[in-house]
């Protein structure tokens, strides 16, 4: 039987395509097996190898199922560990599939794109090949270096937030094999040449585990030191074309395959992802510490449905026969789900990795139609301001991280202003990418609104915008 080896063993891996395998084994009376590597998180594996790899999915929320112990995970390996050991999963003929799930940092793209940051220390020390392999990159190229033995077919399946998240898979790992010496490129080419890429589309609020997840599993009777909170909506959507070896029959347990990925993944983007990060740094503004708390704030509603419907929406192809209406009004029920305490500092956490894939495209679809989309605006302000000035959040918020915060701060203390400060961040270090480099309009808003943010209280501002201001600006 062949095996799915999956990179990225967190919380949502466990919570999402782990789960649909299961579902997807119990319907086709299939028996694949899952090997989980996670890449530093010692502490995980310990505890899934005493438990065998299994573990609780705890629903939390309206319509929750009851708690599901998930067994399909039969091996775990810690990569910073057992390095030649996740290689040798990756290039065994059994394994057909791989997974991912590392997010935009495992990818070790370029700040502000999707190509492969040459400079990034990992990739230059694993690529060359004088030690085991350090990186996510790196170990599967690493593990297609092996499989040249035998050619047998393999799918990468890219899980991450990423648009079209196949293609920029297989980018950075041929960009990758460019910096090998020419015999090991040439034969990760060649296995990558015939593997398959897929785009996919995942969906699925997962909180941290937290004391409380632990003790409802308890009071279930289930002893689980790892047990992983969700919310009850789940969704899979992936590029039925792209695939070249034998895969778990997701479609059964309820994944879509569709021709339309690039269409779904522009939905979650721009009509969950993007109102779910105005919330987070709207909420760090006025001291919320969850999302379900900023969500219920009825100007804070406003302000991210106004950006969701008004200015994200009109950007997007839906897929045929998608109801956007009743999506809009469901992302808001899953927004106010106060059980699964989602923090607004873990959405607003690597806002420069996750804003480039969710705001410059629709900004330049709306200046280049002459307008201003006034709450993405609005929304970037927002991140700089939580990102440039220690004293914008007075809540905690240790967990609050941002790869280009010393950046931005360095940025900010040689402004001149907001103005000057905007356009540092935003033009001349390209912080979210080069699709706002032109937008001058844009970007001249961002700093006004940045303004705005540190002269008045945030909760004046956002007060003022949701009872008077137009979606849309001239």
């Amino acid at each position: 039987m062949s095996r799915v080896v999956h990179l990225g063993l967190g919380s949502f891996h466990r919570a999402h395509q782990a789960v649909y395998t299961q579902a997807a084994n119990r319907v086709t009376g299939s028996d694949r097996r899952i090997t989980g590597v996670s890449l530093r998180n010692r502490e995980l594996v310990a505890a899934l190898r005493a438990q065998r790899g299994r573990y609780t999915v705890l629903e939390v929320g309206p319509d929750a199922a009851a708690p599901l112990t998930v067994e399909v995970v039969d091996e775990v390996l810690l990569a910073a560990d057992q390095p030649v050991a996740v290689v040798a999963a990756l290039a065994d003929e059994a394994t057909t599939t791989v997974t991912l799930t590392v997010t935009e940092k495992g990818y070790a793209f370029r700040p502000g794109g999707h190509d492969l940051d040459l400079t990034d220390p990992g990739i230059r020390r694993d690529a060359t090949l004088e030690a085991p392999p350090t990186t996510a990159v790196g170990l599967l190229a690493a593990g297609l270096l092996a499989r040249a033995d035998h050619g047998a077919p393999v799918d990468l399946v890219s899980c991450d937030n990423v648009g079209h998240n196949g293609a920029a898979l297989r980018a950075v790992l041929e960009q990758y094999a460019a910096l090998l010496p020419p015999r090991e490129g040439a034969a990760v080419r060649t296995v990558l040449d015939a593997a398959g890429t897929p785009d996919t589309m995942v969906d699925r609020i997962v909180p941290r585990t937290t004391e409380a997840t632990r003790r409802a599993v308890a009071a279930a009777g289930i002893s689980d030191a790892v047990p992983v909170p969700a919310e009850p909506f789940s969704m899979w959507v992936l590029d039925a074309s792209g695939f070249t070896a034998p895969r778990p029959a997701w479609e059964s347990a309820g994944a879509v395959l569709s021709g339309e990925v690039g269409a779904y993944e522009l939905v979650k983007l721009r009509l969950l992802n993007a109102p779910n990060s105005m919330l987070a740094y709207l909420g760090l503004l006025t001291g919320r510490t969850e999302i379900a708390d900023a969500a219920a704030d009825p100007d804070l509603r406003a302000l991210a449905d106004r950006a969701l419907g008004d200015e994200m929406e009109p950007t997007i192809p839906l897929p045929a026969g998608f109801d956007a209406a009743a999506y809009r009004a469901q992302v808001f029920r899953r927004f106010l789900n106060h059980d699964l305490r989602h923090l607004t500092e873990q959405v607003g956490s690597d806002g420069s990795l996750k804003l480039t894939q969710r705001v410059p495209a629709a900004v330049a679809w709306h200046t280049a139609r002459g307008s201003v989309p006034e709450h993405l605006a609005l929304l970037v302000a927002a991140w700089l301001r939580v990102t440039a000035d220690a004293d914008a959040v007075t809540i905690p918020t240790i967990g609050l991280h941002e790869p280009v915060r010393d950046r931005v701060r360095s940025l900010a203390a040689a402004a001149r202003g907001p103005h000057d400060l905007a356009h540092a961040a935003l033009v001349d270090a390209a912080l979210l990418g080069h699709d706002l480099t032109t937008r001058t309009s844009f970007v001249d808003r961002v700093g006004e609104l940045l303004a705005d943010l540190r002269r008045h209280p945030a909760a004046a501002l956002i007060r003022s915008m949701a009872r008077s201001t137009p979606a849309l600006t001239a």
